[in-house]
């Protein structure tokens, strides 16, 4: 566990090593996250420890990921803005529900099923830094105010993809091998953003214009303009075979064009590309 968390299982019965370990085995590089160019870098870092030692180009040439989170970094003054968007905007709140921590917001989708499951955390990796738990792992780096200054106002987005078949889902491939994984080009977090949130971009006006538009936005005023609340109330009024996303349309519109300013509108799509 310290200064980094690392799992190293040898079965020489099944002839098989199961190796886990975060971005933070890149030490001094951490920054950069694991990716196809420095892997090699990361097998070789697990070698300085001299716990075993690894057979870096054969894993290399032969591994397969069994589970793995998918992160993206991105630069946000007003993190709690993001926060609130998202809880302002789940497509269908039945389908997906988000939890609030006091570092950041999970969203995941409602299933009993584990190979189902779909759980995207986003949270602010400065704080998170900062935490006495990487005290020990920050006097490691040669450039630690570097690091730290790097993810200053960085918001990190964390997909946990926890079985073989989501690896291949997610990130497009016919196959969980090392290089497969590591070449994907494919944007999975986008994908869920696309799933459970409804990003709309509505143009800035904030008068209501029509008797529906004035019955919609009392509705919205006695809920507290929590659409999940709306959600409830319009479930309980509309046919079992009517589409929620269709009939909460019109009041996710209404909500932002009632909110909405030049300075606080959010395109999280663009963020994510």
């Amino acid at each position: 566990m310290i200064p980094y968390s690392l799992i190293i299982i040898i079965d020489y019965t099944k002839q098989s090593l199961i190796l886990e370990f975060t971005s933070k085995i890149l030490l001094e590089n951490y920054t950069e996250l694991i990716n196809y160019k420095n892997i090699e870098t990361c097998l070789s870092n697990i070698n300085n420890l001299e716990i075993c030692n690894l057979d870096i180009k054969s894993i290399i040439l032969d591994s397969n990921i069994l589970k793995c989170d998918i992160t993206k970094d991105i630069q946000i003054k007003n993190f709690p803005q993001i926060i609130q968007y998202i809880k302002e905007n789940i497509i269908n709140y039945k389908k997906w529900i988000y939890k609030e921590y006091k570092n950041g917001i999970s969203i995941e989708n409602v299933v009993s099923t584990a190979r189902y499951k779909k759980r995207l955390t986003i949270y602010n990796k400065q704080k998170e830094l900062e935490k006495s738990t990487n005290i020990e792992y920050l006097r490691l780096l040669k450039n630690k105010e570097e690091i730290i200054a790097y993810f200053h106002n960085k918001i990190r987005f964390e997909l946990n993809i926890n079985t073989v078949g989501q690896i291949r889902k997610f990130l497009q491939i016919s196959n969980n091998n090392l290089k497969s994984v590591l070449y994907s080009v494919a944007n999975p977090i986008l994908s869920i953003i696309n799933e459970a949130v409804n990003c709309i971009n509505i143009e800035e006006n904030t008068s209501v214009i029509s008797l529906h538009e004035y019955e919609r936005s009392i509705l919205l005023k006695q809920c507290d303009y929590d659409l999940q609340k709306v959600e409830i109330i319009i479930r309980k009024y509309i046919a079992k075979n009517t589409s929620i996303n269709r009939a909460m349309q019109p009041y996710r519109k209404l909500y932002q064009k009632l909110k909405a300013t030049k300075t606080n509108t959010i395109d999280i799509k663009k963020l994510l590309i």
